[in-house]
This record gives structure tokens, sequence and C-alpha cells, in this order.
């Protein structure tokens, strides 16, 4: 009788709102704190971290594989590829961003189609915390890796600084956005394929139960803004590679942040959107054309 008049009491209801609130915080500052082990995804697939394939493995006989200073101390991998049939400051330049998981070794393949259809010489970074780069991986610090690559690239008595072409792949395109957006000036053209206008907008999709949360989110990538500052004429040119069937972001992202850029005069001339209409969010660059797209349009920068 004692027990059963303690749950109706107002210390049990006091007792369990306190327990309650105390959970829902716990989850919460759980869910803010481990977000970024959430997001990315370095050692997938199993030994990305130790294991990166060389330029060698496709055919590269001439690169460069060595490590980049960042602003704040971090050590990160690069490859340099120069143009094998051209010297270096006669073609553009590549900056190439990968997408998440994996390492930038695994990311190869795609350059060298690429290298095997146009003059071009190609820099390609893992980021902090992927690969055989060092440290852990957040906005912040990928937004360093970015800049400390675009800076190399200027200082190199290799490279044609006006023709300089900033590439990424789903979160890649979002590290390259950024980058683009912050050196409007010292980038010639910009490529990005399957990305999104921003983390936040796209947690509800990729993980409902977790959509709740997107208020937490400190990792933004605000894609959608970072097009808005480009507003000054003249823009870099700009290419949306776009799979239809992309099951992760909705291709509608795309779609806006090509609307975005284009409402802009100088936008509608320089920006132009490719449609793979089986591309799904990996195997976009797989579809017939893509590569050809790509070619075509570096053959204008």
């Amino acid at each position: 009788m004692a027990l059963y008049s303690w749950l109706f009491s107002s210390n049990f209801v006091d007792y369990s709102l306190t327990s309650a609130t105390v959970a829902v915080m716990a989850i919460l500052c759980g869910v803010y704190a481990m977000q970024s082990k959430l997001i990315y995804v370095p050692d997938f697939p199993p030994g990305s971290r130790k294991q990166v394939w060389r330029p060698s493995r496709f055919g590269w006989t001439d690169f460069e594989d060595f490590f980049l200073d960042t602003a704040d101390g971090v050590r990160i991998h690069v490859f340099w590829m120069p143009s094998h049939r051209k010297k270096p400051i006669e073609v553009p330049t590549l900056l190439f961003f990968h997408a998440n998981a994996g390492n930038v070794g695994h990311r190869l393949p795609i350059l060298r189609q690429i290298a095997e259809l146009v003059d071009i010489n190609i820099f390609a970074i893992s980021y902090r915390g992927y690969g055989e780069s060092e440290g852990t991986p957040s906005e912040a610090g990928l937004r360093k890796d970015a800049q400390a690559a675009l800076d190399k690239l200027l200082s190199c008595e290799k490279v044609d600084k006006k023709r300089i072409i900033v590439y990424g792949q789903s979160i890649g395109g979002a590290v390259a956005i950024d980058l683009t957006a912050r050196n409007q000036s010292k980038v010639a053209a910009l490529m990005v394929e399957n990305t999104f206008r921003s983390l936040p907008e796209l947690i509800p999709h990729v993980m409902p139960v977790l959509g709740w949360a997107k208020v937490l989110c400190h990792q933004k990538w605000e894609s959608a803004i970072r097009m808005k500052e480009m507003t000054e004429a003249p823009l870099p040119k700009m290419l949306f590679l776009s799979g239809s069937r992309d099951e992760l972001i909705p291709p509608a992202h795309m779609k806006s942040l090509f609307n975005t850029i284009t409402a802009s005069e100088d936008g509608l001339k320089k920006a132009r959107f490719e449609v793979f209409e089986k591309g799904t969010h990996n195997d976009t660059c797989l579809q017939p054309g893509y590569f050809e797209a790509i070619a075509a349009f570096i053959k204008t920068i």
C-alpha cells in the first residue's frame, strides 16, 4: 500500500521527470558529440586507413607521392600527377576532393579515365583522418586541407594559376564549393557530382530516425549559402553532374544548387547541368557520357 501511494505521489512524478530529462539530455549530448563519427567514415571499407593504392597501379609512371602540411600543422597525403603528354604549365590543373569513405587511392581509376581523355594535371588529397593522412576529420579541418592544397598549387611554378579546376564528389562537392566560394578569383572552374545543399537538410533523408537531431548538427557544410555568396562576376565556369537515381542525396539538392548559381546572368552563362538518368549515388561516374562531359568541359578552360 505504501509503494502504491508513493507511485502516485508528487515525489515519484518529480523523480520520473528528472530521470527522463537526464536521459534525453544524455542522448542529445551523445548525438552532438558523436556526429563527426556518424558523418565521416574513413575506416570503410576495412583497411582504408592503411591500404592506399598508388598511381603506378593505374598506369602513371610520372607522379609525386608526398605529404602536405596544413595551416594547423596536420600532414595530409597528396598525389601529384602531371600531364603525360604536355608540359604541366601548358594544361589545366584538376584539384580533386573525394567522396566520403575510403581514401584518395580508391578514386584513382576515375582520375585516370579523365587523364586519358584530356590533357590535364591532377592534384588529389586524402582528407585528414583518411588514408595515410594524419588527424581527425571535421568540417573545419577539411576546409583547412582544401585551402592548403589550393595554396600549394598557387605556389607551384609548374602550374598555370589561371586554369585551376576544383572537382568534388558527394561530400567532396561540398568541400569544393566551400573552397571556391572563399577563393573565387583563384579558381577557373568548379565541377561537382551528387552533392547536397547542406548536411542539416540531408540528415532527415539519410537518417530518418535522427531527423529531429538536425538542429544539433554542427557539421553543416552550407553549400547553398556558399553558392549564394558567389555573386560577383566573373564567376568560375561550373559543371553539375547529377545522377537521377541517387538514393543517398536527393537529386533536387543538385538542381537547387544549380538554380542558385544560374539566378544571375553570369551564372546562367557559366554553368551547365548534366543529368545521368540511371546514375545512383555511387555509380554516376560509370554512366555513358560521364567522362566525355567532363573532358568537353575541361577543354573550355
